[in-house]
């Protein structure tokens, strides 16, 4: 009996607490849309830019973000900057009956000028409030993009596919079949007639089977194909066949982001194939691989030293190639000086084109005797693949006198006299014998081996604790852990049920938000654009990504107040959304 009444009192215990608990989530829940709506509402005016370090060839986005609707914000004058293209976009959040309003103001601005150029305040009258922003300084810099102009008054011919596309790329290499290590340039160009509210991103190909430089934008011009002006943006890179083979060089792509009213696009240009021819026969014998067109020169710091002193050989190789994979300069050996060689410096640019530069390779020479002493000529074989021969360079040699010499400037060794000897001789003692044999030291502590097995020990004690700690950790949290790994299942199979009973496109941000509270570990309902798109990106999503599914909520928002339903067909829009969801869950790695 007395057992009996134990376990009752138990179960009234467990009941009140769980009683308790429930209240004060109740309490939380009730509480928590007004204090969202104060932390709003303190927050009027949000004023941010995409970067403040920009090139002349580039632009930037300021974003303002206005808590209500009512009067917009007002800009500053903006002297040093031209508006390119804005956007506007109002928002309305509903939760349990209250209505939240924001709007967000976004400018594209393109630099005028280098230098510090200063955004001044933006301003906001709103409820009988004025409120007032920070100024922002933008650093521009002079940037690589190099206007092209032409004989035709800076118009390039367009491609024949470009036909009224707004984007549109293609790519292209100036040789098709070079040499093994002849250098050959890649192209890529980006055509568009609109402007992007942040920066188109560029990803050039791997080169498989190439050694590459770094991508490097060459040139802005304009062009007219159908009726409209383009403007092309040029990236090249240099490429070196480091094989012989039938190469391909996949494509490059170009991201271009989402705005308020735009999709993001991802654009790809053409492979294309390339033909790496072998050298041909007969190279001498001095041949390393270099490939292209060279000068040599050799030259030493001083040409008159002492034997104690020291000469600088300095040896450059200079011209078009592959600088930066080139061998060096061989220095032959030589009886008279001893030598010891220096890191080789190496410069590299691409002028018109072509990959040139210089190798400057260094040796510290010390001479072994005196006199004029001579440096040997240096030689350096390589093909011209203009002229398809082999060629060789030659320096002349030098000469260097060395006065002294080596013997004569160390120390004499000094006679000992017959007395001096014999006074040493008697001030030795004789070696007393050792009794017993000499024996082996023992091995080393530090050469035994369970000497090291003993450190170990803590390292796996550390170990251990940090697994039980982790163990423990997912046991308490085994839900939303659990919860976490099954949300892109989840948010597909709700996607499949969508689509099975025929909902339209309003289905989407009900299952995109319930995957990105699973995933953030809290509910995103209430969120601002703005705001949601911040937590994307600090928990390491791309910023054209969290646009994305910035644009995916705001039209399934939008099409439940469509008069025709969806905006778009809602298959399309559910299969966008499994791949925003499949490229979200690559980003949202834990």
């Amino acid at each position: 009996m007395s057992k009996n009444v134990k376990v009752s009192a138990r179960m009234r215990s467990i009941s009140r607490r769980m009683t308790f608990i429930f209240a004060l989530m109740v309490a939380a829940i009730s509480l928590w849309p007004a204090a969202a709506f104060a932390q709003s509402r303190d927050d009027a005016l949000r004023v941010s830019v995409d970067r403040d370090i920009i090139s002349m060839d580039e632009t930037l986005v300021l974003t303002i973000l206005v808590n209500d609707l009512g009067n917009p914000p007002t800009l500053p004058a903006l002297d040093g900057f031209d508006i390119v293209a804005q956007s506007t976009q109002s928002q309305i959040n509903i939760m349990n009956g209250a209505q939240f309003f924001s709007s967000a103001y976004q400018y594209r601005l393109r630099p005028k000028r280098v230098g510090d150029l200063l955004i001044g305040p933006v301003t906001l009258f709103q409820n009988g409030q004025s409120y007032s922003s920070e100024p922002i300084i933008i650093s521009v810099t002079q940037g690589m993009a190099v206007p092209r102009s032409t004989e035709s008054g800076g118009e390039i011919e367009a491609p024949p596919k470009l036909e009224g596309q707004d984007f549109y790329v293609e790519s292209e290499i100036d040789n098709a079949s070079p040499y093994q290590g002849e250098q050959a340039l890649y192209t890529f160009r980006f055509y568009q007639t609109k402007e992007t509210f942040q920066q188109p991103q560029y990803e050039g190909p791997s080169f498989t089977g190439f050694w590459h430089g770094e991508d490097i934008k060459t040139a802005q011009y304009t062009t007219e194909a159908a009726g409209r002006n383009y403007l092309v943006t040029e990236f090249q890179t240099a490429v070196v066949p480091t094989v012989v083979d039938d190469l391909t060089i996949d494509p490059a792509t170009i991201e271009i982001p989402g705005g308020f009213f735009t999709r993001y696009q991802l654009l790809s240009s053409q492979s294309l194939e390339v033909q790496a021819q072998p050298l041909p026969d007969g190279a001498p014998a001095g041949f390393g691989g270099a490939v292209g067109r060279f000068d040599l020169t050799a030259e030493v710091d001083n040409t008159e030293v002492s034997a104690n002193d020291t000469v600088t050989l300095r040896v450059t190789v200079s011209g078009e190639g592959n600088i930066e994979t080139m061998p060096d300069v061989t220095l032959p050996d030589s009886t008279d000086w001893r030598f010891f060689a220096d890191t080789p410096e190496v410069k590299s640019e691409i002028i018109d084109g072509k990959l040139t530069g210089s190798r400057t390779m260094e040796w510290v020479l010390t001479p072994t005797g005196g006199g004029s002493l001579e440096i040997p000529s240096l030689s350096y074989s390589f093909f011209n693949p203009e002229t398809e021969t082999y060629e060789t360079l030659s320096t002349d040699p030098i000469v260097v006198n060395v006065s002294g010499s080596a013997a004569s400037a160390s120390s004499a060794p000094v006679a000992a006299s017959t007395d001096s000897l014999a006074t040493a001789a008697s001030s030795l003692r004789t070696l007393k014998m050792v009794a017993k044999p000499l024996r082996q030291a023992s091995v080393p502590l530090t050469d035994r081996t369970g000497f090291w097995l003993l450190w170990l020990v803590p390292v796996g004690l550390v170990a251990a604790q940090a697994l039980y700690q982790q163990r423990r950790r997912i046991f308490k949290h085994d839900y939303a852990e659990r919860r976490r790994r099954q949300a892109a299942s989840d948010a597909n199979l709700a996607l499949a049920g969508a689509v099975a009973s025929g909902s339209g496109q309003e289905a989407i941000a009900p299952i995109l938000r319930d995957y990105l509270a699973a995933k953030l570990g809290h509910s995103v309902a209430g969120m601002t654009e703005s705001e949601l798109a911040n937590e994307l990106i600090n928990a390491g999503v791309r910023t054209q990504l969290a646009m994305r599914v910035c644009d995916d909520l705001a039209a399934s928002d939008a099409s439940r107040f469509a008069p025709t339903g969806a905006v778009y067909p809602s298959s399309t829009a559910i299969l966008e959304a499994k791949r925003l969801i499949a490229d979200l869950e690559r980003a949202l790695v834990v």
